[in-house]
């Protein structure tokens, strides 16, 4: 995925923040993005994430790998970046374990503030550019269990905080009004 800088942007960021699985207590999860996302245009955001969690019982450890398709966009004059995605994932929903590995479906969206102003001037060619954003996310999804664990479905929801750091090109990318 990061092979596609040149043509694309790439992107890492890092977020935490609380997280509930079925009806039990809410815990501080801990999610690293990839992402692959049009250069300082609207369009397609694709990515992995890791998800981890910690407990008494446990250190950090890895709940779930997970993969999303979205769309991002990038208002033209506004410092805001938004982006919504699907969600798909295999693991353990945090603070549950499962007999073997589960199936996560879900949802994510993210609204960031962007605090760098250079590289989306209209009219003009970047070699490369680099963005820090801040942003706040939601994600939601149903866990289903692996054969044998009971027909039982746990929901979960959380809220993200986090930080994203992005890089990209004009080289061989599309841009506005170029």
């Amino acid at each position: 995925m990061l092979a596609c800088a040149p043509c694309l942007g790439c992107g890492v960021a890092i977020a935490s923040g609380p997280a509930w699985v079925g009806m039990g207590d809410g815990r501080a999860q801990t999610r690293l993005q990839l992402d692959t996302t049009r250069v300082r245009s609207d369009g397609l955001v694709a990515g992995t994430t890791l998800t981890a969690s910690h407990s008494d019982a446990q250190p950090i450890h890895i709940d779930d790998v997970r993969v999303r398709l979205g769309y991002g966009w990038q208002p033209a004059g506004l410092r805001l970046v938004a982006r919504t995605a699907y969600e798909m994932g295999l693991g353990q929903p945090g603070g549950h374990h499962f007999d073997g590995t589960g199936m996560l479906v879900g949802a994510y969206a993210d609204v960031g503030l962007r605090l760098t102003e250079g590289g989306h001037e209209r009219n003009r060619y970047y070699l490369a550019r680099a963005d820090w954003d801040l942003f706040v996310a939601l994600h939601g999804g149903m866990w289903s269990p692996p054969r044998g664990n009971g027909p039982r479905e746990l929901f979960e929801w959380g809220l993200l905080f986090g930080v994203r750091f992005e890089v990209g090109s004009d080289l061989l990318g599309h841009t506005r009004d170029r």
